[in-house]
């Protein structure tokens, strides 16, 4: 209910969903919700697995049924945004890659996934803001394969250390990645691997055992999925059947999902260089890790 005071204000008198009264709040203080109890739309933009084949998925707040969660189990799509509903309920609304809006669904039905950015302690505007703002310090540092010496193939050229300017592809991945606030001594403390830091298998090791990930076996079959972002990594498993086989990482650079552009260093690109997405090596698989 409410009261139309004499000092001219109007106040409700609130509940919550359980029915115990809160007390009285100035009318001009709330919004009158248009959706049935959902409440306002909160901006969200990250992805979740959906984990439950048994929950409904919902047209609208006044449920109206849409779709069931058994059509899109195990499936990774977008939550673009959630409601926090009266019913103390969070719903998601939820996107396919090609935009084709799926409906709200109970949070508890999805898991969040996990991105090497959670894992090192920084978000995906951290290493883009970086790698935009710094371009200069990283770009067209010579290519250094040695794993003897760790620092000595995280060196940048616009800021190089005693060992003067050199990167093999993982010391270019820590070295902007450490710059922009991330733990990389996860990496390290998570493997015995030779090269620490700069060893790429390391990072593969550390992440795979630690965030999500999504498993390609070629190029075009990464692009055409639309769930890489600029920022993310990719890493290419060496086929261990070929002579001289190595591993590859670096950033996925497009701004597009499909757009093929990788920020990386290889000796077959000539240093660090921004270019189309390949390893210089033959590779038996191709690994997405989301940042977020």
């Amino acid at each position: 209910g409410y009261y139309d005071h004499f000092n001219g204000a109007r106040y409700l008198t609130v509940y919550d969903k359980n029915g115990k009264w809160i007390g009285y709040i100035n009318a001009t203080a709330t919004k009158l919700s248009s959706n049935g109890g959902g409440g306002k739309y909160h901006a969200y933009n990250k992805y979740v697995t959906i984990q439950s084949g048994n929950y409904d998925i919902w047209q609208n707040f006044d449920w109206q049924k849409r779709s069931h969660s058994s059509k899109y189990q195990r499936k990774t799509v977008l939550a673009r945004g959630y409601y926090d509903h009266f019913n103390g309920a969070r719903y998601l609304s939820l996107y396919e890659n090609n935009g084709h809006w799926i409906g709200y669904i109970n949070e508890t039905g999805t898991s969040l996934v996990k991105g090497a950015g959670a894992y090192l302690g920084i978000n995906r505007s951290n290493i883009l803001n970086e790698l935009n703002n710094n371009s200069g310090m990283y770009l067209n540092t010579p290519f250094r394969g040695s794993l003897a010496i760790p620092a000595s193939v995280m060196s940048p050229i616009g800021n190089p250390n005693q060992y003067g300017p050199g990167f093999n592809c993982t010391g270019f991945i820590a070295t902007a990645l450490r710059n922009s606030g991330a733990n990389i001594n996860k990496v390290a403390n998570a493997t015995n691997g030779i090269g620490g830091v700069a060893n790429a298998y390391n990072w593969r090791d550390a992440l795979t055992a630690n965030t999500d990930y999504y498993t390609f076996y070629s190029i075009n079959a990464l692009l055409k999925s639309g769930k890489a972002k600029k920022g993310d990594l990719i890493y290419f498993e060496a086929d261990f059947t070929k002579p001289n086989y190595d591993c590859h990482i670096g950033f996925f650079w497009g701004n597009t999902p499909n757009q093929n552009r990788f920020w990386h260093s290889t000796l077959a690109a000539g240093g660090n260089k921004i270019t189309h997405i390949f390893s210089g090596t033959p590779f038996s698989k191709i690994l997405l890790i989301p940042m977020d």
